[in-house]
């Protein structure tokens, strides 16, 4: 469920993390990215582009039947904030796609327009690590480039003090337990995501997150270097959906399992 937003004459008010510059809207005090508690608040000028889009045919309650069809989009706003809107009076709406941002006439739903011929991109567009820049870092990977069986790369990582900082700044909780204690199970959806934002990258922008499983084999460490081995083991166009499935392996120095996870993703390109 999307966090609820705040808007200023109809303008989306947003925050920016002094720590790492990252922008969000509607996520309470800290950084969904590093944890960090201090933002400065800014104001959008509205303008994005479409990274993704789907059309209900079916309404998930009643108080959705009288829209159906509707089409839900995620905006990325050139200020690097990203949302999930109502598309209005676009008919044909394409990945890539300049759109506007306004908003319901009750002032409390997202919505967004075709943009007009002059608003295109911001010549300093910020673009989010976590969806990947494809003028940065050799070609995206497109999905004919995935193969079954490859082994793409491997991250090496650490459930380091910081680490463990941000997570208990992010969920509420203090830290427990002595410096040798496991590292909570939880972590283990983080080093599974971060090897695979890592090793697979850059991505196409579009891409969506469909399924990701977990299995804990034994109790996460702290404070030892760890190995995340990155492999393509599923690839299937269903449709005109491009499915592909990624496994991480998760081991310790000596090679012990740690954990080992799957990811679904509709691939874009």
């Amino acid at each position: 469920m999307q966090p609820a937003l705040q808007q200023r004459n109809g303008r989306l008010v947003f925050a920016r993390c002094r720590a790492c510059g990252h922008a969000q809207a509607g996520h309470g005090p800290y950084c969904i990215r590093c944890g960090h508690a201090g933002h400065d608040e800014a104001v959008s000028a509205g303008l994005g582009t479409i990274a993704s889009f789907t059309t209900v045919q079916r309404a998930p309650s009643d108080a959705f039947r009288a829209r159906v069809p509707y089409t839900l989009a995620l905006l990325d706003l050139d200020e690097g904030v990203r949302l999930l809107v109502h598309l209005h009076g676009i008919d044909e709406p394409a990945i890539g796609q300049r759109v506007r941002l306004q908003w319901s006439e009750d002032g409390t739903e997202p919505q967004a327009v075709a943009a007009g011929a002059d608003q295109g991109p911001a010549s300093a567009q910020h673009v989010d690590a976590a969806v990947g820049d494809p003028t940065a870092g050799g070609s995206p990977y497109r999905f004919e480039r995935l193969q079954p069986g490859q082994v793409i790369g491997v991250h090496d990582d650490c459930i380091d003090a910081p680490a463990l900082a941000r997570w208990h700044a992010i969920y509420g909780t203090g830290p427990a337990g002595a410096t040798d204690a496991p590292a909570p199970s939880g972590f283990a959806a983080v080093l599974v995501m971060r090897a695979y934002l890592a090793v697979v990258s850059p991505r196409p922008p579009g891409n969506i997150h469909r399924m990701l499983a977990l299995r804990l084999h034994a109790p996460l460490p702290r404070e030892r270097p760890l190995r995340c081995e990155v492999s393509c083991v599923d690839k299937q166009v269903r449709g005109e959906r491009l499915v592909a499935r990624f496994r991480v392996a998760c081991r310790d120095a000596d090679g012990t399992p740690l954990v080992d996870g799957e990811i679904d993703m509709l691939w874009a390109a």
